[in-house]
């Protein structure tokens, strides 16, 4: 592989002299820029003989794994079984682009024109110019989106003419001609609520996904089909090779069209399909889901006022007030003071004797009473107007603390371990968790 840039290189004995003036025409005339050579067995050095070029070039071969995406392809092709059986390796990584401009020559055609492009067809190469280089480089096209085909048929191929001298001045039109009026498309639906919910199991309401979908359709005049899935916890990977497992695998074969269901958007899926639109993208942390602190019971707000601290001191300044008293005056009656003491907590009046010793003492317990039991009344008051909830764990630190087992399931075990390019090793962390929603289920139940 070399990157470079290829300046007026002429060579002598050229095959056919005409076909780089050809090329290097229409890489001008519509600013072709950045482009990707691929040689797939032409037995010529098709960019040596291309005159006055001042442009980028990548020049690699089928087989060639590539990081650099691909803006637009050159390709020079033996033959068209060459072709055939190359062409699906450059599908096979990452930077394939399959809206690019394609602009393949062939050396020999032995074959029906059709069969190229049923080919580039298959792979969703629309923006395509094949040039017979056989006799008179020729031109040749297709549209699969002429006469409502939807992007999923052709019904002819479009002749240009002459490579130096087309018949149109556009040789990669605008192609949705009829865009998707009249178009049928087949969509794979998973439950995952409330992306998209599969009636069959909730009959309740429709997806936030399948009701934009349909609004879609009602716009731009297309049907859609709607195939129900329950595997949306059967994670989708993608491989270096473009190799798909899982539910998207059915839109790579080319059985459905579309998949919704709350597909999580990575660098790998975004390579391998075309995303219509992302939800939260900026989004990007993993969030630990823990039960929610239940409800306090009613006869638990008497001790919620003060903290146990503040109790302890409560009761130490009654004991020790109270022995004060006794231990200093002569007290007949000891059990009533402590009763009047502790009645005064509780804002209950109490009757003093001008003649007892203690009238004064009891007379500043009885204002210290007065100003807790007032401030417990209103804590009281608060408290019931506006029930509390226990403790509710909110961080990393009360997961350790209180010794609390982690409920992971194996789909998020396999994003994970996916998303740290790591090897799954899929373990159980604790009962009830081999699904999402049973995990969710097991936090519910406090397990």
């Amino acid at each position: 592989m070399h990157l470079g840039v290829i300046l007026c290189c002429v060579l002598a004995n050229i095959k056919k002299p005409e076909l780089p003036t050809c090329v290097s025409g229409i890489i001008k005339k519509h600013s072709i820029k950045d482009i990707t050579y691929v040689d797939i067995n032409s037995d010529e050095d098709l960019l040596q003989r291309m005159n006055y070029m001042s442009f980028s070039i990548v020049s690699r071969t089928a087989h060639t794994r590539f990081r650099k995406y691909n803006e637009n392809y050159l390709i020079h092709a033996g033959s068209v079984s060459d072709f055939i059986e190359n062409f699906e390796y450059l599908t096979k990584e990452g930077p394939w682009q399959p809206l690019a401009k394609f602009l393949i020559i062939f050396n020999e055609i032995e074959e029906d024109l059709r069969v190229i492009f049923d080919e580039l067809l298959k792979f969703h190469v629309i923006n395509a110019l094949v040039i017979d280089a056989t006799v008179n480089n020729n031109l040749y096209t297709y549209n699969p989106f002429e006469n409502y085909g939807c992007g999923k048929r052709y019904e002819r191929i479009i002749y240009y003419g002459k490579c130096l001298q087309p018949k149109v001045e556009n040789l990669f039109p605008d192609k949705l001609v009829t865009g998707f009026k009249n178009c049928t498309f087949n969509i794979e639906a998973m439950h995952w609520p409330p992306y998209s919910i599969n009636p069959q199991i909730s009959a309740v309401s429709i997806g936030a996904e399948q009701y934009i979908f349909k609004l879609l359709a009602r716009l731009e005049n297309f049907k859609i089909n709607f195939t129900y899935t329950n595997n949306a916890e059967n994670l989708s990977t993608v491989d270096e090779n473009m190799t798909v497992t899982g539910p998207l695998k059915s839109m790579k074969d080319n059985v459905v069209d579309i998949t919704i269901g709350g597909m999580v958007l990575k660098s790998e899926r975004a390579s391998a399909f075309d995303i219509i639109w992302s939800h939260m993208s900026l989004v990007d942390e993993v969030v630990i889901l823990v039960r929610k602190a239940k409800k306090l019971y009613t006869w638990q707000y008497i001790f919620l006022e003060f903290s146990p601290v503040v109790w302890l001191m409560l009761a130490l300044a009654f004991v020790a007030y109270a022995m004060f008293v006794v231990t200093a005056f002569k007290v007949e009656d000891k059990a009533l003071l402590v009763m009047n003491m502790f009645g005064a907590l509780l804002a209950h009046s109490i009757k003093v004797r001008r003649t007892s010793a203690t009238r004064y003492v009891l007379k500043f317990w009885a204002c210290f009473a007065f100003l807790v039991s007032s401030h417990y009344l209103c804590s009281l008051t608060s408290l019931t107007t506006q029930p509390l909830n226990g403790f509710q764990i909110s961080s990393k630190e009360d997961l350790a603390t209180h010794n609390l087992k982690a409920c992971v399931s194996p789909m998020m075990q396999l994003v994970v371990w996916n998303i740290d390019k790591l090897n799954p090793k899929q373990q159980n962390l604790s009962e009830g968790c081999d699904s999402l929603y049973q995990s969710m289920e097991t936090h519910l139940s406090g397990k």
